[in-house]
């Protein structure tokens, strides 16, 4: 077998594992661990200093974004949330003041409506939360496999910090030559300092 052909399928063991037990979190857990994981994000300084950031919309067993997002601009912040375009594997971003401007978009994910939201230049984002299935402690990132963020990462001058439950920290990411690595990740416990 070919060293790229062992790499991806240690890439898919660990996503399969990783998924498997972060939906194995009970609701309660999930609910707790993402009320602390933002207010560790609402005290971080990166967080403080930021005027635009970006948010994921959270899905399923994801840690959860939207307080985060109301608190964000009941703050004064601008936030943006990425639409995804399948034909060319790419995230566009885009401003938005409330749920009431989202749209179920590609794999269910709620996205901007670009019919009523402005895109924002991605030189304005300060901050970039990142979604992600596992995290190492040097900030590397698995995610669900199609280089979405990767893409839109690289060469990107905002800060980048993954939000993680600390079920979902393994000791070392499988890392591709096209992955880009995290400033951060905060979990339940803190923020976590990588090397990205």
């Amino acid at each position: 077998m070919f060293a790229k052909e062992v790499f991806l399928l240690e890439k898919k063991r660990w996503r399969r594992q990783l998924l498997a037990i972060r939906d194995g979190l009970a609701p309660r857990a999930r609910q707790h661990g993402s009320e602390s994981i933002t207010g560790h994000l609402l005290a971080w300084p990166a967080f403080q200093a930021a005027r635009v950031v970006m948010f994921y919309a959270a899905q399923g067993s994801e840690v959860d974004t939207w307080r985060g997002q109301a608190i964000a601009r009941a703050m004064g912040k601008k936030t943006v949330l990425p639409v995804t375009l399948p034909a060319t594997k790419q995230l566009q971003p885009y401003f938005v003041t409330g749920p009431h401007e989202l749209v179920t978009g590609p794999y269910g994910i709620k996205q901007p409506d670009p019919e009523c939201c402005r895109v924002c230049p991605r030189g304005e984002i300060d901050l970039v939360l990142v979604p992600g299935v596992g995290f190492d402690a040097r900030g590397n990132r698995l995610g669900h496999g199609a280089g979405y963020y990767d893409r839109f990462l690289r060469g990107l001058p905002a800060k980048r910090v993954g939000l993680a439950f600390s079920c979902q920290i393994i000791a070392r990411v499988p890392v591709g030559p096209h992955d880009v690595p995290l400033g951060a990740i905060i979990m339940e416990q803190g923020v976590l300092l990588g090397e990205g």
